[in-house]
C-alpha cells in the first residue's frame, strides 16, 4: 500500500471526525429549546448542522477518496420522498450521501440505524440530534412505532430505508437463500436478500403516500467496501446508482418489494451501468469543513475554556443517552423507547 494511500484514508477519517466533534458539540446546548416547547425550532437548527456536516462529508468520499459516480434511470426533484435501496455492504448509507447532497436535500436526510449506533461517540450523538430511527430488531412493534415516530410531520424529509435489514455478507446470503427457500415460489437471489416489507409498510403510512426512490447501488471495488479498508484509503474507485421514481405508493407492500428486488437482482446480476455525475462544488464543502474543524481543533488546544465546554458537552450526552437518548425526546408524540 503506497503512502499516498494511507495519507488519503487518514486525511479522510480525521475531516469525518473532528466534523462530527464540531457538529455534536454545536447540538447539544440549544436542545434547552426542546422542553421549553420549541421543538421545531430546535429541529430546524439540527437540519442546517445536518446540512454542512453530511455535505462536507459527502464531498470528501469524491475530493479526498477519489471516486467517480455513475448515475442513471431518473432525476431525483421533490422534497418528501422515501428512499429504499438494496444493502450491499455496510457503508452503503455513507457512500449516497453524495447523491443526496447533489440535490441538496442533506439537512433534510433521515436514516434509520442499527439501536447500537446511538450511542457512538460525536457520530451517534448527532445523528440523536437529527431525529435518526435507531431499531433494536428485538422488539418488532417497537421499531415500527420509532420508525413511524420519527418520519412523522417532517417536511422537508429524505428518508433512507434498508428494507433487507442487513448487508450482503455470505453469511447473510446463506441466511436469505435458506429463508427463500421456504417461499412460494421459492426464491434463491445472490445479489440481493430477501427484503422485509414492514419497516417499508410503516415509514408509507407514517410518511403519508410519499414519493418513493427506488434505488439500485454496486460498486467497483475489490470486495465489498467496509470501515478498514476506507480508513486505509483504498475507496471503491466508481459508485453507481440506478433511479426509480415511483408516484404511487403500492397497496401490497410485501409484494411490490419481492417484484423491484427482483429486478435489482437482474440489474445486478448484468451489471450496473450509468452516466459519470461530477458534484460541482465539492471542493468548496471539503475546504469549508476542514477550515472549521481545524478553527476548532486550534481552539480546543489553546483555549482552556473551550476544552471544559467540550467536556462538559461530551459528559452531558453520555447523561442523555443513559435517558434514552436525544432522539426520545424529538419523536413526535412523546414516545420514547424504554431502556
Amino acid at each position: 500500500m503506497s503512502l499516498l494511500t494511507r495519507l488519503r484514508g487518514a486525511a479522510f477519517a480525521l475531516l469525518l471526525v473532528t466534523t462530527a466533534l464540531v457538529g455534536s458539540t454545536l447540538l447539544l446546548p440549544p436542545a434547552i429549546l426542546i422542553p421549553l416547547g420549541f421543538k421545531k425550532l430546535y429541529a430546524k437548527y439540527a437540519s442546517v448542522i445536518a446540512w454542512w456536516w453530511f455535505s462536507c462529508a459527502a464531498a470528501a468520499i469524491e475530493v479526498i477518496g477519489g471516486v467517480r459516480y455513475e448515475i442513471a434511470g431518473d432525476v431525483p426533484d421533490d422534497e418528501k420522498v422515501l428512499v429504499i435501496c438494496n444493502h450491499h455492504c455496510r457503508l452503503d448509507w455513507l457512500y449516497l450521501w453524495p447523491l443526496v447532497m447533489r440535490h441538496g436535500r442533506c439537512g433534510a436526510l433521515h436514516v434509520t440505524l442499527k439501536d447500537s449506533l446511538r450511542s457512538a461517540p460525536f457520530f451517534g450523538w448527532a445523528m440523536q440530534a437529527f431525529g435518526f430511527a435507531f431499531v433494536s430488531r428485538k422488539d418488532r412493534e417497537g421499531d415500527l412505532d420509532v420508525i413511524q415516530s420519527s418520519l412523522a410531520g417532517r417536511t422537508p424529509l429524505w428518508a433512507l430505508l434498508f428494507p433487507e435489514g442487513t448487508d450482503l455478507s455470505d453469511s447473510n446470503v446463506a441466511k436469505s437463500q435458506k429463508h427463500g427457500a421456504t417461499l412460494k415460489p421459492p426464491i434463491k437471489w445472490s445479489q440481493v436478500l430477501v427484503p422485509r416489507a414492514a419497516g417499508f409498510a410503516a415509514a408509507v403510512e407514517a410518511m403519508g403516500s410519499p414519493v418513493i426512490y427506488d434505488l439500485t447501488i454496486a460498486y467497483d471495488n475489490d470486495g465489498r467496501p467496509d470501515e478498514p479498508s476506507m480508513l486505509a484509503g483504498r475507496f471503491p474507485r466508481r459508485v453507481i446508482v440506478h433511479i426509480d421514481r415511483i408516484t404511487r405508493p403500492p397497496r401490497d407492500a410485501k409484494k411490490w418489494l419481492f417484484e423491484r428486488w427482483a429486478r435489482k437482482e437482474e440489474r445486478l446480476a448484468a451489471g450496473l451501468e450509468g452516466e459519470p455525475s461530477a458534484s460541482s462544488n465539492a471542493l468548496v464543502h471539503v475546504l469549508c469543513g476542514a477550515f472549521i474543524a481545524a478553527l476548532a481543533c486550534y481552539a480546543l488546544g489553546v483555549d482552556w475554556r473551550v476544552r471544559r465546554a467540550f467536556y462538559a458537552t461530551s459528559a452531558l450526552w453520555v447523561g442523555v443517552g443513559k435517558v434514552g437518548g436525544l432522539d426520545a425526546f424529538l419523536l413526535s408524540g412523546g414516545h420514547r423507547r424504554q431502556q
